[in-house]
């Protein structure tokens, strides 16, 4: 494969950090790529993507690449369902595990089925791979292994095979050979290989092997060596590495370092270690006091460290998965710790507070919190107005009114007296507490909020701006909302105008143009213009910025139900918000959902 065109860093052509940026970039870097010749780009085991941003559906893997570059995907059909579906975090894992298979069938990808190995396949596996490693078996031996039908897994076959060639006694290589063997099960292998090396690792620090897969097993994504060793140390001091780097080089082949945390490479050695150190033999099932302990260790461990994106990842989820409410309600309500988890996924933070049951409630704990926090620093500081105006969008979202708006006047005061009155920050806080009080309907309050913010931001950004747009949106549908659709029309109007004229001058549509076409086109509706009259207007008004809407507005008639329509309306303020609200339906509102999809789909066929 080629070099890539550049490194991580800074500068031009730098890899960006932040996972969306990636992904925008990735097609970038294909192309950069395949400028300077032929590649095959390989992604391996596309099943164990997190379900985070809809990763497994591949929405971040491009269409189209270059004509030069090959792809070559693996995952696993989970084809097994049975085995998923006793448990809801199973049965979701079931659907995680499917949902890249079908996307690469939706679009329409040549797809290969991997077939057992067969009986010569393996002869050679055996002899070739052990070759590597000047190792040999009799053909006695091989023919033994080769007569186990489970050997035709070629994952089995390696390990099986991983195992012969650092065993040193030849005179009982057959009884080990049967050892191993007696595991039917890829996992009840690799709990024979654990068990080999708690004999060889376990000499100088008893229940090391234990200890390191037990704590890799109840971690959210891993964990880094210096944290493995601060965990498995004593008094306050970490572990030597001394006993650590054998046990290391050992499993090597079975574990994988993602982003500096260390992970199993699969499924199969997880699921021998829940099934070694993690199962009642008397009950035959998973002991759920062991895995509790297991991770509160962690949240002690973690609870201890600095505030960090590491912290926030992994102390609020072994809380839940300790179960401990008290202590993750406490977790959530620390503002610093709910700035940074709210940065790194909203959509988790109010997953945590679900789990709680308090997500209706949360907003009295978070207003006491906020009170106690911004006691402590200066009445003008900068940082008490991002955490309030932060603070009091989460709960917004999450219909918490009552406690939101006390927190979003408190973010608009200082921004004002900071920044001053005319200043583009204030104009977002007046928008905020604008749609605050229009979503409580008290739109003669929101008004004045809205007008003063649109003359801040043609101050700023100039009449014809995008966000000129959005402010003039936000205002015609307080009027509409109102009746005063004579009052709403020009704005809105003049809405179309500005997205046309961007169209015009970039080359491109606006993202929003249809929408804000046909909320145009429903207020013309509701004056009681006809869909004729109302395609003539639209078709006049993209001529004169040499833009062809198409028929826009012949969908006038059928306008969405009022619930619909809040929606849609919705994600016309703020579209980054796409992901949360859709999720949202499809946890509490399938149907509406289906209808939003239903509608998006329509404006797509436009």
């Amino acid at each position: 494969m080629t070099q890539p065109p550049v490194g991580e860093g800074q500068g031009e052509g730098a890899i960006p950090t932040d996972p969306k940026k990636v992904v925008e970039v990735f097609p970038l870097w294909l192309a950069k790529a395949a400028a300077r010749g032929r590649f095959i780009l390989v992604l391996d085991a596309l099943n164990q993507l997190e379900d985070k941003d809809n990763a497994p559906d591949l929405r971040w893997l491009p269409e189209y690449f270059p004509p030069n570059v090959r792809v070559i995907l693996s995952t696993l059909p989970a084809e097994k369902e049975k085995d998923f579906t006793a448990k809801d975090a199973e049965g979701a894992k079931e659907q995680v595990w499917r949902r890249p298979l079908e996307a690469l069938k939706r679009r329409g990808w040549q797809t290969v089925h991997v077939e057992l190995l067969s009986p010569d396949e393996r002869r050679k596996l055996i002899e070739e791979y052990l070759a590597r490693f000047a190792r040999k078996l009799s053909p006695k031996n091989t023919d033994t292994i080769i007569a186990a039908k489970q050997t035709a897994n070629p994952l089995y076959l390696k390990a099986l095979l991983d195992e012969l060639r650092v065993y040193g006694d030849h005179e009982t290589l057959d009884k080990r050979i049967n050892h191993y063997l007696a595991a039917q099960t890829v996992d009840d292998l690799y709990e024979k290989v654990l068990e080999r090396l708690e004999e060889d690792y376990e000499q100088e620090r008893e229940g090391l092997v234990r200890e390191a897969m037990s704590l890799i097993w109840a971690s959210r994504r891993g964990l880094s060596e210096t944290e493995l060793l601060e965990l498995l140390g004593k008094d306050k001091e970490p572990m030597p590495r001394a006993y650590w780097s054998p046990l290391y080089l050992a499993a090597e082949e079975s574990l994988v370092s993602r982003s500096g945390l260390l992970n199993f490479f699969h499924d199969y050695l997880r699921k021998a270690v829940e099934d070694r150190y993690f199962h009642d033999t008397e009950k035959k099932c998973l002991d759920a006091e062991k895995k509790r302990q297991k991770h509160l260790q962690l949240a002690d461990y973690f609870e201890k460290r600095p505030l960090d994106e590491r912290k926030a990842d992994e102390l609020p989820w072994q809380l839940r998965q300790a179960e401990t409410r008290e202590r993750l309600r406490a977790c959530l309500l620390d503002i610093d710790q709910f700035l940074v988890i709210q940065g790194r996924d909203e959509v988790e933070l109010m997953g945590y507070w679900v789990w709680l049951k308090e997500e209706r409630v949360m907003g009295k704990g978070y207003l006491e919190s906020f009170q106690s926090w911004s006691g402590k620093r200066g009445s003008r500081d900068l940082s008490i107005s991002y955490a309030a105006n932060q603070l009091a969008l989460f709960l917004f979202s999450a219909a918490n009114h009552a406690e939101a708006e006390p927190l979003m006047r408190r973010a608009l005061k200082i921004f004002e007296t900071s920044l001053g009155t005319e200043h583009p920050n204030v104009a977002t806080q007046l928008n905020n507490l604008a749609q605050l009080l229009q979503d409580t309907n008290r739109l003669a309050e929101a008004e004045p909020l809205m007008r003063r913010a649109l003359k801040i931001d043609e101050q700023s950004f100039g009449e014809n701006h995008p966000n000129i747009a959005i402010d003039l949106n936000n205002l015609a549908q307080l009027l509409q909302a109102t009746n005063r659709l004579g009052e709403a029309e020009p704005l809105s109007r003049r809405m179309v105008e500005i997205f046309l004229k961007f169209t015009r001058e970039t080359g491109h549509p606006h993202p929003h143009l249809r929408a804000v076409v046909n909320n145009y086109a429903g207020i013309l509706q509701a004056m009681g213009r006809s869909v004729a009259d109302i395609r003539g207007d639209l078709e006049k008004l993209g001529k004169r910025f040499g833009v062809d809407l198409g028929g826009a507005g012949g969908q006038a008639g059928a306008e969405p139900p009022p619930k619909l329509r809040a929606v849609i309306e919705q994600l016309m303020r703020d579209p980054s918000k796409a992901p949360d609200i859709f999720k949202k339906l499809q946890r509490e509102d399938p149907a509406l959902f289906k209808e939003l999809i239903q509608w998006i789909q329509s404006q797509q066929q436009k």
